[in-house]
């Protein structure tokens, strides 16, 4: 029997091993990879461990290695497919660069021959950015670019998916737990815990029966909100270090990866209304409630209205198994279960954003009796959007992504793999100015440090598990299912025609994340009358960090809760 030290410098060694393969196809896609593994003397060292089974002399072994060379052979084609594909697509980012400074070239040219200087060096990078800009989203409207970006794309979640192959195939030539064991026993862990989660919703009677113990009324079982979370620390060590919370708030529940914090207004208001704001899991919840200079929350508070939000944190590797469905009728139900049990507020006023918004509308389907209104803000809907004379980029993108691929190269997804398209759509606004709109605030401190924290936010991207990401992108934007009404949900089939409550739809007409063409098809497919409609300019980024759009919404909101 190996010792414990024997034992981990033979994993060690294995995962180097691993590595190492990757490298050398990752290195060489133009020839067969098989042969430059045979030629590798680094790679087949004996091993330097005492008392080592002779069988790891040779790592892989004379069989393992003809088993391995198919793998390694396909690995090889992948990568160098993967590299032809991106080569494309840099030409054609290239021609796209070539053609900006032709265009800036021949303006400087006109206003040269003109006489007509730039008054401010200012100018001439508002000028960039803009012709920077215009050339780009042209570029994202020519379907020969389109096709090459998503190639690309693909071809990189075929690659990782062919190295995350070769590195399995090797860790278990070595009986070395794969990751695909890890994942399975995550997943029993998970199955298991939910299994806990629903037990615990059962009645005295059943919750004793199950643990075998009797009956008695004087018997109490632990509070749902107790099993879910029994750390007081768990706020502070899960929050994220950018965001301050100006906003007195406590930690009153955690499921997975979602938390359920409680505000309490500043000054108690009598019959003071009560709302659930369902943050977007594709985004950091803190930009709700950033600074005091930035802070729906802290206007709703400060209206007298008691706020319980729902916030999304990254998901963990333990998270991996967590889908829509368990977003929308474990987590959500969850929340409003608790609110509902712990201040006798039934049934509820829920506000969504963006995605938020779209997994209230199908919690309304599911469970109207929980619901007293829905409060949308730019939250999508229809799924199924062509603009003849425009582009939506998160939908274009995510309509045409191998989704399937994308989930089975990755466990978790970091979001901005999803939010890359607006990157190529507008990069000059993205990415510089903005950073010169920052500079022109340095005589406003107050202006610079909301700015700095909300760049601070963007750098907090969330990570998503891949069940989610799948349903969502394959359902939703890729067969409508939510408007069709053909959405399953744990097995119940979810449509707008089942929402009869008053609705409150907020969103922007010229927003490109979340366009106007996804939000306006609720107003026809509820069950009930048309839902109030209110407008804003920008898109829901801008409503949240502009105080004059925050307040107009926030009284809009504020008046909607006071009449129903």
């Amino acid at each position: 029997m190996p010792s414990g030290k024997d034992l981990s410098e033979r994993i060690l060694f294995s995962q180097q091993l691993a590595f190492e393969m990757i490298h050398v196809v990752a290195s060489t896609p133009t020839h067969d990879i098989g042969t430059s593994l045979e030629s590798s003397d680094s790679l087949f060292d004996p091993v330097p461990l005492e008392d080592s089974p002779s069988t790891l002399d040779d790592p892989l072994g004379p069989l393992h290695r003809a088993a391995a060379e198919p793998l390694v052979r396909a690995a090889s084609e992948i990568e160098q497919r993967y590299r032809e594909v991106e080569n494309n697509f840099k030409r054609a980012l290239t021609q796209a660069w070539l053609t900006i400074f032709e265009r800036i070239s021949d303006l400087l040219s006109d206003r040269a021959s003109s006489d007509s200087a730039f008054e401010h060096p200012r100018d001439i990078v508002d000028l960039w950015a803009q012709i920077g800009d215009s050339v780009f989203q042209e570029l994202a409207l020519d379907q020969v670019f389109v096709l090459l970006k998503h190639q690309w794309i693909n071809a990189a979640h075929h690659a990782r998916k062919a190295r995350n192959q070769l590195s399995e195939s090797t860790l278990h030539t070595h009986n070395i737990p794969t990751s695909a064991e890890f994942r399975e026993v995550h997943r029993s862990l998970y199955m298991l815990r939910k299994d806990v989660r629903a037990s615990a919703t059962a009645s005295t009677a059943e919750y004793n029966q199950l643990l075998s113990l009797p009956t008695d009324a004087t018997t109490t079982h632990t509070s749902k909100s107790a099993r879910h979370t029994s750390i007081p620390e768990l706020e502070a060590i899960r929050s994220s270090p950018t965001s301050p919370h100006p906003s007195p708030r406590h930690l009153s529940l955690a499921v997975d990866h979602m938390r359920l914090f409680t505000y309490q207004a500043p000054h108690p208001v009598v019959d003071a209304k009560a709302v659930l704001i369902c943050s977007s899991p594709l985004f950091n919840s803190d930009i709700l409630d950033l600074c005091e200079q930035c802070s729906m929350i802290r206007e709703l508070l400060s209206a007298g209205i008691t706020v319980h939000l729902l916030a999304w944190i990254s998901a963990r590797y333990a998270d991996q198994w967590v889908a829509l469905d368990d977003y929308v009728a474990e987590h959500l139900h969850a929340a409003i279960q608790h609110i509902r049990r712990t201040t006798k507020e039934e049934p509820l006023h829920v506000l969504g954003v963006e995605h938020g918004g779209t997994l209230a509308t199908i919690y309304t389907a599911l469970y109207p009796e929980h619901i007293r209104s829905l409060i949308l803000v730019s939250s999508p809907i229809d799924f199924a959007l062509h603009h003849p004379h425009g582009t939506y980029p998160l939908h274009d993108y995510l309509s045409k992504l191998n989704v399937n691929l994308l989930a089975e190269a990755m466990d978790i997804i970091p979001i901005h793999l999803l939010d890359c398209c607006f990157a190529l759509y507008s990069p000059f606004q993205r990415g510089i100015q903005k950073y010169l709109e920052i500079a022109d605030q340095v005589v406003n401190p107050s202006e610079l440090q909301s700015s700095t924290q909300i760049e601070q936010w963007r750098t907090q991207p969330l990570a998503l598990p891949s069940p989610f990401v799948l349903k969502l992108v394959r359902a939703l934007y890729q067969e409508n299912q939510l408007l069709r009404g053909e959405l399953g949900i744990y097995g119940q089939t979810v449509s707008p025609s089942k929402i009869v409550h008053p609705v409150l739809h907020i969103f922007g007409p010229s927003d490109k994340r979340i366009p106007a063409a996804s939000a306006l098809p609720l107003t026809h497919s509820i069950g009930n009358s048309e839902p109030e409609i209110m407008r804003f300019s920008g898109d829901c980024l801008d409503m949240l960090t502009s105080p004059s759009r925050r307040r107009l919404v926030v009284a809009k909101v504020a008046g909607w809760l006071k009449y129903h």
